[in-house]
C-alpha cells in the first residue's frame, strides 16, 4: 500500500465530496432517492446525509479499508 493509496487518494475523495460547488447537484440527486438506496464507493458516507425521508434502508459499499474505517465513524452518527 502506497503513499498516494493510503494518503493523498482518501484526502482527495474527502475534498471532492466538501466541494460546495457540487453540494447543491448532490442534494438535488440524492434527495430524490426513495426506498433502498445502494451508494457504491460511499467513502467517507459524506451523502448519507442527504437522504430524505422516503429512504427506508441505505446499503453503503467501500472497498477501501481505510475509507471504510474513516466513513464508519459517519455511518454511525446517522444510523
Amino acid at each position: 500500500m502506497g503513499f498516494y493509496r493510503n494518503v493523498v487518494l482518501p484526502r482527495l475523495c474527502d475534498m471532492s465530496m466538501r466541494n460546495a460547488m457540487l453540494r447543491p447537484y448532490r442534494e438535488r440527486v440524492i434527495g430524490r432517492a426513495e426506498g433502498t438506496v445502494l451508494e457504491i464507493g460511499a467513502g467517507f458516507g459524506l451523502n448519507l446525509p442527504l437522504c430524505k425521508a422516503g429512504v427506508r434502508e441505505i446499503l453503503a459499499l467501500e472497498p477501501d479499508p481505510q475509507l471504510l474505517s474513516i466513513g464508519g465513524a459517519n455511518v454511525s452518527a446517522h444510523t
